[in-house]
């Protein structure tokens, strides 16, 4: 396990009991993206759905 991930999660999980992955709250589908990808020609990850109040749909204010 690489040290860096090892100062990451231990410290969580000393003060929290448990260790919460960052998430940047987004749904995708890589078989539907494999498809869109194709046939759009497209490079990159379609976004199926957006959580609110996830960093990824959080707006400026």
């Amino acid at each position: 396990m690489p040290v860096d991930t090892v100062m990451r999660v231990v410290p969580q999980l000393i003060s929290e009991g448990r260790y919460t992955r960052p998430s940047l709250g987004v749904e995708s589908d890589d078989d539907i993206n494999d498809r869109l990808k194709r046939a759009s020609g497209i490079e990159g990850m379609f976004v199926l759905r957006v959580d609110p109040g996830s960093p990824a749909g959080d707006r400026p204010g």
